[in-house]
């Protein structure tokens, strides 16, 4: 009896760790500390998570509105894709990170434009997530290619993402052309000020405004709620 008694909770243990283990996948950010919590993450462009509140009334867009096509010089595809924010996935170790497997996926954008036009004009955009009275944190990366590195700034709306237009506020974070290291992915945040916008829904837009670079590549969105 008591071997058997041992063999059950053996069995129960295996039970309750694969529950777990589901529930992390379930949820890929799993909080680390005891100081955040979060709101919204997404490693993976087929794979988010979105917390219950917010999550009836979350979509995501992505727009071309520069209307100039892709050098063919570039090598890169000139199908839509690239033109506005498409979802690509790359199985080369350079394109991998912490969290993923044998697989990156991540969304891109090319700036090479025939005839050396100008500018880029490619936007991202998610929402709405309601921001906590604490605040909350923004997390993104990105990558450029090495001497070309795309710019691209981040901007926060209030009032929607019915069209870009709804993204009037100043930039909260900016990346000039060649202004920092590529061939490398970077990560970055942005402090949400509960303050400000506590209690209201968020609209987020990354919008890609570079001129005759080459590639962007953005990945690993976070909403990370602040607990203080």
């Amino acid at each position: 009896m008591k071997y058997n008694n041992l063999f059950i909770l053996f069995f129960i243990s295996i039970i309750l760790l694969s529950c777990k283990k589901d529930l992390v996948r379930d949820n890929p950010f799993d909080a680390k500390s005891d100081n955040t919590e979060p709101l919204l993450t997404w490693y993976a462009h087929d794979d988010y998570f979105v917390n219950e509140h917010d999550s009836p009334d979350f979509y995501i867009r992505s727009e071309d509105l520069d209307g100039l096509q892709i050098d063919p010089a570039s090598g890169f595809s000139t199908d839509s894709a690239y033109m506005a924010f498409g979802n690509f996935y790359s199985i080369d170790t350079a394109n991998l990170m912490s969290n993923d497997q044998d697989t990156a996926r991540f969304i891109a954008a090319c700036s090479w434009f025939e005839y050396d036009l100008c500018c880029a004009d490619n936007w991202f955009e998610f929402g709405p997530i309601t921001i906590p009275n604490s605040g909350a944190t923004l997390r993104f990366s990105y990558k450029g290619v090495t001497g070309y590195e795309d710019g691209f700034e981040v901007l926060f709306s209030t009032t929607g993402m019915d069209n870009v237009f709804d993204f009037t506020n100043p930039a909260v974070f900016f990346k000039a052309d060649q202004s920092y290291e590529g061939g490398k992915w970077h990560t970055d945040g942005v402090i949400i000020d509960g303050l400000i916008y506590g209690g209201r829904k968020l609209y987020f837009a990354f919008h890609h405004n570079a001129h005759n670079m080459k590639r962007l590549r953005l990945d690993n969105f976070q909403v990370i709620k602040l607990i203080k």
